[in-house]
C-alpha cells in the first residue's frame, strides 16, 4: 500500500482537498474533508440540528454517519497510487454503531487495510468530541 505522498494526492497536494471542500456538496452536508498522510479524516464541526434526529433524541441521525462515512472511504482512492479520475465507487459498506454522537464535533477516519486487483479495502472511525468510540465500518471500493 501506499502513502498519499506517493500516490495521486501527492502530485496534487492540498488541492484536491480545496477542490471538495469548496464544493456545494460538502458545504451543504456540513462536512469538510482533511487528507493525513495514511488516512481520509470527514470532520463535522459543529454537527448541525440537520444532522440530529432519531427517536427522541438530539444524537446524530444514522443517515449522515452513512454518508460521512461513504464520503471518507470513497475518498480513501486518494491514498493509493491509482488515479481517481479513472472511476471509482463505494461498492459495500457496513456500519456497526457502538454509541450515539450527543455531543457538537463528530470525526470520521478512514484508512486502506489492503488492495487487491480492482477492489480496495478500507475501514473507518467515528469518534465524537471526547475521542469516544461511536461507530466502525468497513467498505470496498471498485475501481473501473
Amino acid at each position: 500500500m501506499t502513502s498519499i505522498s506517493d500516490g495521486y494526492f501527492g502530485i496534487y497536494g492540498k488541492d484536491v482537498e480545496k477542490v471538495f471542500n469548496d464544493s456545494i456538496q460538502l458545504k451543504t452536508y456540513g462536512m469538510r474533508l482533511d487528507f493525513k498522510t495514511n488516512e481520509i479524516l470527514v470532520i463535522i464541526d459543529p454537527i448541525m440540528e440537520f444532522h440530529r434526529g432519531g427517536v427522541g433524541r438530539s444524537a446524530m441521525n444514522g443517515s449522515t454517519i452513512a454518508a460521512a462515512f461513504d464520503l471518507g472511504i470513497g475518498m480513501s482512492i486518494y491514498l493509493t497510487e491509482i488515479k481517481a479520475n479513472v472511476g471509482s465507487g463505494v461498492a459495500r459498506m457496513e456500519i456497526k454503531y457502538h454509541k450515539p454522537v450527543d455531543g457538537n464535533i463528530a470525526i470520521f477516519k478512514c484508512k486502506i487495510e489492503s488492495i487487491k486487483k480492482n477492489l480496495v479495502y478500507c475501514s473507518g472511525v467515528l469518534l465524537d468530541e471526547k475521542e469516544n468510540l461511536c461507530a466502525s465500518a468497513t467498505g470496498t471500493l471498485v475501481v473501473k
